[in-house]
Order: structure tokens, then sequence, then C-alpha cells
């Protein structure tokens, strides 16, 4: 797979064509289904990113936009939505994950990597290395069970921080 930081147009493509559990995931966590509204916070919110990258199919189609940002020391959070390629795709996205993301958390002393998803996400979310940790009962605006899920750094020590 070929990576980048995303382009407006990038983010644009993937989160217009998202697959179907991406969609429903992210619009319970939402006011309303507006896509075009959506892209564009997407995009205003690319300067609190730590990590932001767009994955792409060999021809340079975008698949993939993930986003990790910081939220409390030590702890970070992590959006990953895709296109319906995303399968076809998954043995490459988890090899970029395991070789470039993590290291990007490890090396400034992460201790976690967190987000929502849903229930039905626990089989790929295991598939990335995290684990589920909480269900968020009614955490959608239509009543829908959501999961937190977290990846832990495993050379993470708070004793070595304080």
């Amino acid at each position: 797979m070929i990576h980048r930081r995303p382009t407006p147009e990038d983010i644009a493509h993937v989160f217009t064509n998202l697959r179907e559990p991406n969609r429903r995931e992210l619009f319970a966590q939402r006011f309303n289904d507006d896509v075009g509204e959506l892209i564009q916070d997407v995009i205003a919110l690319s300067a609190n990113s730590h990590f932001r990258q767009v994955l792409c199919a060999p021809d340079g189609e975008p698949v993939t936009f993930l986003d990790i940002q910081l939220r409390s020391p030590f702890v970070g959070s992590a959006t990953m939505v895709s296109t319906p390629l995303f399968e076809k795709h998954l043995v490459s996205l988890c090899r970029f994950i395991d070789r470039q993301v993590f290291p990007k958390v490890i090396e400034p002393g992460w201790a976690r990597l967190q987000c929502i998803g849903l229930p039905e996400s626990r089989r790929i979310m295991r598939f990335f290395g995290f684990r589920f940790e909480t269900p968020l009962f009614n955490a959608g605006r239509n009543g829908e069970e959501l999961s937190q899920y977290a990846w832990m750094n495993p050379d993470f020590n708070y004793h070595e921080r304080t």
C-alpha cells in the first residue's frame, strides 16, 4: 500500500465511500448524517493530529484514513475508517500499523491508544492489537451500543515517568 499525508480530496473520497460499519459507527456519534459536514470537520481537525495518513491501493485510490491525536498525557485517540476495499488490503494495513503507527506512538512514550467502535468491530480491533475494554450503552444518538477498545504500549512504565 501507498501511504501519505491526506489531501482534502483523499479525505472526501474515503468519507464519501465509507464501509457500512464505519458509516454506522461515525454517524451514531454525530448530530446528523451530513457527509459534507463530517468531511469539513475531519479536515478542520488536522491541526490537532499527531499522526495522520491515508493508505491507498497500488493504483493510488484512497482506501483507509487513519488519525491519531493526543488526548491526555500518555493517551492517544485513534480513528481509522475505510472504503469497501478495506478487506482486500487488510494484511497490508496490519503491516503498516505494526511498522509505522505503533512506533510513532511508542517513540514519544505514550501508554495507550484508545478508540470507540461498534461491538461488531471487536474481531477487527483484536486483529490490529486492540483489546475490548467496556461496552458503552446508549452511547449513540439513537441509543446504539458502542464499545471502547485500547492498545496498550508494552514498553510503557508510569514509574519511569514520574
